[in-house]
């Protein structure tokens, strides 16, 4: 596992040092160089995307937290592209780094997740104010689609407990009904969300433990309600600020009751 982490060390550089070369001053920016731009983003692009395929078969081949800690810092860095260097690229991680990171047991790469997805969203609303005042940008529609996808697994999986049939993803985890039922799988539609997925469920036991009696601290269904904000704070004091920005920031509560995602339009 060495050379893979050796290897996407060694591209998140390459592309570090790219992105320096290449960075556009706004007050140099014309239409006359619509076509270096073009180029330019072309050559990033792919630069990203073949870094993509890497991180995609090394999750799939070796389910390592490290692995996909160094595969995420790679996408905090492509998460900056278009806020922090000028460029008009904006390319989001493939479904199998994605999932798996959503889905992880660590709640550092949790974590790190609600930061890129956040910072994507920064970039897309950007892109989107740029576009309507006519600025030079090229962004097509696709980031914007794959955005919203993800953004509705996670909030699927971490607030509506709706992660296997809200997802559209067409590689997510949307899950027919039936076969939960078939396999019986207990309470399937709470498998996930902030008290129960995995990354977060000691987090849970542990504040339960500090308010309950020992006989209680495994109940979880004693944490719902106004508690799901409470938890969140609690949470957010061992680090996990990311997380609780991304839920403040993505979803719209309502007394947390009435839920909605805030998806973006291109």
């Amino acid at each position: 596992m060495s050379f893979k982490l050796g290897v996407l060390k060694t591209l998140k550089q390459l592309l570090q040092n790219w992105l320096v070369k290449n960075s556009i001053n706004p007050d140099r920016e014309s239409a006359e160089r619509s076509d270096t731009i073009s180029i330019l983003m072309a050559s990033g692009d792919a630069l990203i995307q073949f870094a993509g395929g890497l991180c995609a078969s090394g999750i799939l081949s070796h389910d390592s937290p490290l692995l996909l800690h160094i595969i995420l810092d790679f996408y905090v860095l492509v998460s900056n592209i278009y806020i922090r260097f000028n460029l008009p690229l904006i390319v989001l991680p493939p479904p199998a780094v994605f999932y798996a990171a959503l889905l992880c047991t660590d709640s550092v790469n949790l974590d790190q997740l609600c930061f890129i997805m956040r910072r994507f969203r920064d970039n897309l609303m950007m892109a989107k104010k740029n576009e309507q005042s006519h600025m030079l940008v090229n962004i097509s529609h696709q980031p914007y689609q794959v955005y919203n996808q993800y953004l509705t697994a996670m909030v699927g999986c971490l607030w509506t407990s709706q992660a296997f049939n809200q997802d559209t993803h067409p590689q997510g985890i949307k899950m027919a009904p039936e076969l939960f039922v078939q396999a019986n799988v207990p309470m399937y539609k709470r498998a996930f969300n902030i008290i129960h997925h995995p990354a977060l469920l000691g987090y849970s036991v542990a504040f339960l433990r500090e308010r309950l009696s020992e006989e209680q601290m495994f109940d979880l269904h004693l944490l719902k309600g106004k508690y799901w904000d409470i938890f969140i704070e609690y949470v957010s004091n061992y680090g996990l600020t990311d997380f609780k920005l991304f839920i403040e920031r993505s979803v719209k509560r309502v007394h947390s009751k009435k839920t909605e995602q805030g998806s973006l339009q291109s």
